[in-house]
């Protein structure tokens, strides 16, 4: 069991992390990935790969940080037909990862690529449903 260990924090480097970043990977599946690489310390006492691993959470938060919009870095995506790449920055499953308005504003884009079902898909999971009972019951 320790070995399994092992080898997810041999895997775990800077330039791993980074790359996933590079291929726009969404920024909380790379911290997932941390996260697991950070539980696998509990079993290996490594600090090297402790520092590595804290030191690729440092640079993650600064790359996020100076990403500014990710309704852009998303609507980029679509313009160069990376499709697979933007949705998977929209959404994971039934919870979107990013903010419900941005969401909605991407909408109209991904319906413009011809992404219709994803539009709606996304359009179902920011519309803001709480508001429109409020006003329904008040």
């Amino acid at each position: 069991m320790a070995e399994k260990y092992k080898s997810v924090l041999e895997l775990a480097s800077l330039e791993w992390f980074r790359n996933q970043f590079f291929a726009f990977r969404p920024v909380d599946a790379i911290r997932n990935n941390l996260k697991l690489a950070l539980k696998s310390l509990e079993t290996c006492n490594d600090p090297i790969a402790l520092t590595r691993i804290e030191l690729a959470y440092a640079e993650l938060d600064q790359r996020e940080f100076h990403l500014q919009s990710k309704s852009k870095l998303i609507s980029l995506l679509l313009d160069l037909d990376k499709n697979k790449i933007a949705i998977e920055n929209i959404r994971d499953g039934n919870r979107l990862r990013i903010d419900p308005t941005e969401a909605l504003q991407l909408c109209l884009k991904l319906k413009s690529c011809g992404l219709f079902e994803e539009a709606k898909k996304v359009f179902e999971l920011s519309e803001p449903l709480d508001l429109d009972r409020q006003f329904v019951f008040d």
